[in-house]
């Protein structure tokens, strides 16, 4: 027998094994306890009826939505903003690694429900005045595809303070994986741009971040898939993503386990696919190394 029909062999038998050994748990959890399943309840939220005939989300779906809304907008403010403290931490002017070490340490020793409220009462009100907040709204409430991809106008300044806010949380430890990608490229690459007459901020543009986001991807998108599971902590300051509205509906329904269910199924549908998306990417930058 060849070694490939081998180890397919035996990766068929761990399967079976796993699938079995998960069927067997899965009914000895449901047989010990009494409960009476209520599906219908639960995926009424999903959809409902806007009144005119037709179909509108219902509330598990808005915060699906809400949820999308939050990786992406989230994924790029926190890239920018990682992005730039990971270039404080990695200058050679030691005030500004002081301050990039700084940020980065403080809010990787504070804890995370600590570190929301902090910025939702006492920065998202300084950094997002009224006026600006409501010139955003109307813009959204005047466009269809605002709407689609920033919320609804009456959402928007909950919306916007839960982006700043797991935006910020996040980049503190984008910067980390950029200072390291810095960090990782040879002494002999910046003498190269030396001689070549660059100046440090054109040979960091030019030479060493290209060669430094080669080197991150990894774990860049790792903590891009780690943003969408976290943005469920954003709950807490009422931002209305699929947490949020998921114990709403529980509350409403009764219906504990069922809503859990679908709410985990709902962020598996963004994280499984985005995984599988991410490590496509990972494959041509890995060839380069």
């Amino acid at each position: 027998m060849s070694r490939r029909r081998r180890d397919l062999g035996l990766n068929i038998a761990f399967a079976l094994l796993f699938i079995g050994g998960a069927w067997w748990l899965g009914a000895a959890a449901l047989g010990s306890f009494d409960y009476n399943w209520g599906w219908r309840q639960a995926l009424s939220y999903l959809v409902r009826s806007d009144g005119n005939g037709g179909w509108a989300a219902g509330l598990l779906l808005d915060g699906f939505l809400m949820t999308l809304r939050l990786a992406l907008w989230g994924g790029v403010a926190c890239t920018l903003f990682g992005l730039a403290i990971g270039l404080l931490s990695a200058s050679r002017f030691l005030a500004l690694r002081m301050l990039g070490a700084a940020y980065v340490e403080g809010v990787r020793n504070m804890p995370p429900l600590v570190f929301i409220f902090v910025i939702y009462f006492f920065v998202s009100t300084q950094v997002l005045p009224p006026a600006l907040v409501s010139s955003i709204g109307d813009a959204v409430e005047s466009s269809a595809v605002l709407t689609w991809l920033f919320g609804p106008d009456d959402r928007i300044e909950n919306f916007l303070a839960g982006l700043l806010t797991i935006a910020l949380y996040e980049a503190a430890y984008v910067a980390e994986i950029f200072r390291g990608g810095i960090q990782s490229i040879e002494k002999g690459q910046w003498e190269a741009s030396d001689a070549l007459g660059l100046r440090r901020w054109q040979a960091m543009r030019l030479v060493i971040l290209p060669q430094a986001f080669r080197k991150i991807v990894p774990p860049y998108t790792n903590q891009l898939i780690s943003l969408v599971k976290d943005s469920s902590i954003i709950s807490v300051i009422s931002v209305q993503e699929l947490t949020f509205s998921g114990i709403e509906v529980a509350t409403t329904t009764g219906r504990l386990f069922e809503t859990l269910l679908l709410v985990a199924g709902m962020y598996m549908i963004i994280c499984y696919p985005a995984t599988m998306l991410l490590r496509r990417l990972e494959r041509p930058q890995a060839a380069r190394l």
